[in-house]
């Protein structure tokens, strides 16, 4: 064996404010040391450490009970030794934490021959602790990998639980999430450290159950919104009272976004349906009035970011591996208005540079996100930010991480009349936003990918790129959780400004209104 070294920490002190759960997986003949490790585990503030022989009753079933031990840790540490790789009882137990998804850290207590240790162990980094001079910078090295990442950890652990509490209970609809919980769990199941363990298929399941849950019970609401019109409607006689108790209706929130969507936005079902089938290049519209239009980009690769600058780099291959459907241009006021009037946003401030087919603008990270949600509720489709990584993929407008990479949509140079920005040589120069398809749109047939308005990102900001996913996915684990990424430079920009060009960050507060400011939405194609 050699001495791999432990994962880099950035920071474990909000990490152990609270307890660590921690089982100890050992053979028989190793007890002296497995007792040695439980007790400078409990020495240790902000651990609850256990063993099996201390948890398990005089007849109860230990394989039952054993695994209740692993389902409640968050990390399994296993003690490797010629003894534990050769115990049937050490092979079920790490067999058993694979299957719920568990982290494994192997602790190295006595040498042993390669050869003899299990494939899914070897690939994991070790920490010695094979003498009293190995103990102290050991149980350095395994308190903070057992605190890197505990947040992600812990939820897996909790989500875990859930999940087969569901799964032991035949499944059943009132044991699924909803709402804010089941938002926060897709988040959680699409940010996972590079480093943590994989989501189980049933936490999978349980999660993408819970989302056809909530879509179905969406779907009934709206059904029975129908069924309630129509008997309304053919109660000719009551139609005085029907008018009466229809503007009391609509004073619900509720109602009245229902009211807002089906009678003056007129959702379409043939483009909503087009949706779910659309090939790259095509575009559709949820509904005929006040809705985005929205284009189909492929699946590709590019290669982020640029080491012209610390912000921007390191420069690395990211893959969207599937198709996405982005909005064609930045919401518009028109757009923003239509949610306002169904009680879902608060009004927008154009500051006297106009509206309707303009940008909005003013708006903050929280209200993109708002937004987003009821426009979802309404159509029935996951709509939301885009992630840093699928912008600058929509914007540099490439699918092959291999074809040359321009600073900007149209080439290596800002050139005249490209975009809206300060002294950039358009009929808009210092006089704010252009409206919508005002230039040229760029590879996929988006506009304003450079100029205009900065776009806010689903993204947490972080000062560089080192360790952004590589899938697309937002970069949500880490940086500052009060600041958020803004991508695409605005009409107050100067030509030569770094956040013009596809590769260009910046942040601000996710509080922060500004009059070039706005966002775009992206559609999760099913």
């Amino acid at each position: 064996m050699t001495d791999a070294p432990a994962d880099d920490v950035s920071s474990i002190d909000s990490a152990s404010s609270a307890t660590v759960s921690v089982f100890i997986s050992y053979s028989r003949k190793d007890s002296a040391a497995a007792d040695r490790m439980l007790q400078l585990l409990e020495e240790q503030r902000g651990f609850d450490a256990y063993l099996d022989k201390h948890d398990i009753l005089p007849g109860e079933p230990w394989q039952d009970r054993l695994s209740k031990l692993i389902e409640a840790a968050d990390t399994v540490v296993f003690l490797l030794s010629p003894a534990s790789v050769g115990s049937p009882v050490c092979d079920w137990e790490v067999n058993e934490a694979e299957r719920m998804g568990k982290r494994l850290l192997p602790v190295v207590i006595q040498d042993t021959d390669p050869d003899q240790v299990p494939g899914r162990l070897k690939r994991l980094n070790y920490i010695f602790m094979r003498n009293a001079a190995e103990e102290g910078e050991a149980l350095n090295k395994l308190r903070t990998a057992l605190l890197t990442d505990i947040g992600w950890i812990r939820e897996h652990t909790r989500l875990g639980e859930l999940a087969l509490d569901w799964h032991a209970n035949a499944r059943p609809d009132e044991r699924l999430l909803h709402g804010r919980a089941l938002a926060a769990a897709e988040r959680w199941l699409i940010g996972r450290p590079r480093e943590a363990p994989e989501a189980t298929p049933l936490q999978s399941a349980y999660i993408q159950e819970s989302r056809r849950a909530e879509q179905a019970a969406m779907v009934k609401e709206r059904d029975a919104l129908r069924t309630k019109k129509r008997r309304l409607v053919a109660t000719a006689s009551l139609l005085s009272l029907i008018v009466v108790g229809l503007i009391g209706w609509l004073n619900q929130g509720y109602l009245r976004e229902q009211y807002h969507w089906r009678i003056r936005m007129k959702p379409s079902v043939l483009t909503q349906a087009k949706g779910l089938h659309a090939k790259p290049g095509d575009t559709f519209k949820e509904c005929e009035h006040g809705c985005p239009t929205m284009v189909v980009l492929p699946a590709g690769a590019f290669m982020m970011g640029e080491d012209a600058s610390a912000s921007t780099s390191p420069r690395r291959k990211v893959t969207i591996a599937r198709p996405l459907a982005v909005a064609l241009t930045e919401l518009t006021f028109q757009e923003w208005d239509a949610c306002t009037a169904a009680g879902a946003c608060p009004p927008a401030n154009d500051d006297n540079m106009g509206r309707n087919d303009k940008p909005v603008i003013e708006v903050t990270w929280e209200e993109a996100k708002d937004y987003s949600a009821w426009f979802s509720r309404m159509t029935g489709r996951r709509y939301r930010l885009l992630s840093e990584a699928e912008w600058e993929y929509a914007a540099r407008g490439i699918t092959d991480s291999s074809q040359p990479h321009p600073n900007y949509p149209w080439g290596d140079a800002i050139g005249r009349g490209n975009a809206s920005c300060r002294a950039c040589g358009s009929r808009w120069d210092d006089r704010g936003p252009a409206p919508i398809g005002d230039f040229k749109p760029n590879a996929f047939g988006l506009y304003h990918m450079a100029g205009n308005v900065w776009e806010w990102v689903e993204d947490n900001w972080h000062d560089n790129l080192d360790g952004a996913p590589t899938d697309g996915s937002a970069w949500a684990i880490g940086g500052d959780q009060d600041m958020r990424v803004l991508r695409g430079g605005s009409w107050k920009d100067y030509p030569n400004a770094a956040g013009l060009r596809s590769s260009g960050r910046t942040r601000d507060r996710s509080y922060v209104r500004q009059n070039n400011i706005g966002f775009r939405i992206a559609r999760v194609l099913d």
